[in-house]
């Protein structure tokens, strides 16, 4: 026998109307009900759609408005120095020297105008103080064929004659090496002046005039100098050769400098092997090699 329940929903279905025909007013609300429910689901759809795509927007606008792009690197304004000088510098470099054993430091640096020109750029000078006190005493020497991306960088601070004062190499680095130059230091006036070659003989593979030479050991060449002691003194050697055969000519050029002059005094093109040719290091005469000479033969451009 159906339960109780189950007696209730029979009755209650065969007491609802039946429509009587396609015009029936029960039949027109079951037609106007179902046609109300599927609007409603058609609204509710349409109204999701919108809802994902505002929000699909809204998230396209804030990437664009908050994404993570490159930010081109900003170089640190360079400081603006003095060093006693009467007018202003940056990009300054130092190392440590000696004047008849008393310490000081020579400085490479630019003239600072309308704030720091780049690496490579306006005029380098080269001073030196002469007692450690921070103040240049020497008047400033302008540097001449300093070019980009680098530019004249202290390179070393050797002692080329074993006088007790050294000596301030000045570098410019090219495309396998480095062109150096080399300054005389004097107390009396306080001075840092170009020490030029002399060759009365003719006999050396230098050019008259300023003391300039290599520094570099790539595939195809190498050049250097080195100090030599004899009793008669220290002298300044310089070498360069060719590296395409197994043998080579080590061409040499031995000066004795005496304050700003260097005197040739001998002159050699020997052969020999090219593992017993001289080769430049990360010192000269004892003394490192700064900037980004530092590491050479690794040595980078700064």
């Amino acid at each position: 026998m159906p339960s109780i329940d189950d007696q209730l929903r029979t009755r209650m279905r065969e007491a609802a109307p039946r429509a009587a025909g396609a015009g029936d007013l029960v039949e027109r609300l079951g037609v106007r009900k179902r046609r109300r429910a599927s609007l409603r689901r058609i609204g509710s759809i349409g109204l999701v759609t919108i809802v994902l795509l505002a929000t699909a927007g809204t998230y396209l606008a804030l990437g664009r408005a908050f994404r993570t792009t490159p930010i081109p690197a900003i170089s640190p304004t360079q400081p603006v120095e003095n060093l006693g000088l009467d007018f202003a510098i940056c990009r300054v470099m130092s190392m440590p020297i000696a004047d008849a054993g008393v310490p000081g430091n020579a400085y490479v640096f630019t003239r600072a105008t309308s704030g720091c020109p780049q690496p490579g750029e306006g005029t380098r000078f080269v001073a030196a103080d002469l007692n450690g006190d921070g103040v240049v005493e020497t008047p400033p020497v302008k540097l001449d064929g300093c070019f980009p991306p680098v530019g004249c960088e202290e390179f070393a601070a050797p002692d080329v004659n074993g006088d007790g004062t050294t000596e301030i190499a000045v570098s410019n680095a090219g495309a396998d090496g480095y062109g150096v130059w080399l300054f005389a230091v004097t107390s009396s006036p306080p001075a840092v002046e170009p020490i030029t070659v002399i060759d009365p003989q003719g006999l050396g593979n230098v050019q008259a005039g300023p003391l300039q030479f290599g520094w570099a050991d790539v595939v195809g060449h190498a050049e250097g100098a080195r100090c030599e002691s004899s009793p008669s003194g220290t002298t300044l050697t310089i070498f360069g050769y060719d590296k395409f055969d197994p043998r080579t000519e080590v061409r040499t050029t031995t000066l004795r400098i005496d304050g700003a002059t260097a005197t040739v005094i001998a002159a050699s093109n020997d052969r020999m092997p090219l593992a017993e040719a001289p080769v430049p290091g990360n010192e000269i005469c004892g003394a490192p090699l700064q900037g980004s000479a530092a590491n050479f033969p690794d040595a980078s451009a700064k």
